[in-house]
């Protein structure tokens, strides 16, 4: 039920919306079977875009530390012998380019406790 319209099929309903069975299935999938409006679904579609657009950004062309220009995210941390999950969850957590590049996968950046004193 889209809109309080009762759709014989998620085809019908996708159709009704604008959107491939897919889109739609895969939108009822993340957030849960209940009823739904049009708006919801067009929300929830926003939401993918926009985490697929932030996901783009790794694919684009990186600079190093060094002002060393790579193609893109995986290709500087190949460059630098690094796994590219580690570099990404280092820079998520607030370290710079250089740390995360450079220091050790056991190491700590300057300023940081191992946690015992």
């Amino acid at each position: 039920m889209v809109d309080g319209v009762a759709y014989s099929t998620m085809s019908e309903a996708a159709k009704a919306c604008g959107l491939s069975i897919w889109t739609l299935r895969r939108t009822l999938d993340q957030g849960g079977w209940k009823p739904l409006t049009a708006q919801d679904i067009r929300e929830a579609i926003g939401r993918s875009r926009q985490r697929r657009s932030q996901r783009r950004v790794y694919t684009e062309p990186w600079t190093d530390h060094t002002g060393r220009e790579h193609p893109s995210f995986t290709a500087m941390c190949e460059a630098w012998g690094v796994r590219r999950d580690l570099v990404k969850h280092r820079i998520k957590r607030g370290w710079s380019i250089e740390a995360a590049l450079t220091v050790p996968l056991y190491g700590k950046r300057e300023g940081e406790s191992d946690g015992g004193d």
